[in-house]
């Protein structure tokens, strides 16, 4: 029997917060020249 709230796995609920961390890393994080690494994905995706 699988354990659910709200038809939700504990896995699924942890696979959707790993997420949410990994999105604020992409938005918040800058390296040194001040780009964050959505920026750099945009950019690699774009040439």
């Amino acid at each position: 029997m699988e354990f659910t709230i709200f038809g939700r796995t504990p896995l699924h609920r942890a696979i959707e917060e790993k997420a949410l961390d990994t999105v604020e890393i992409l938005i918040n994080f800058k390296d040194e020249t001040g780009k964050t690494s959505l920026h750099r994905a945009v950019e690699n995706n774009s040439s």
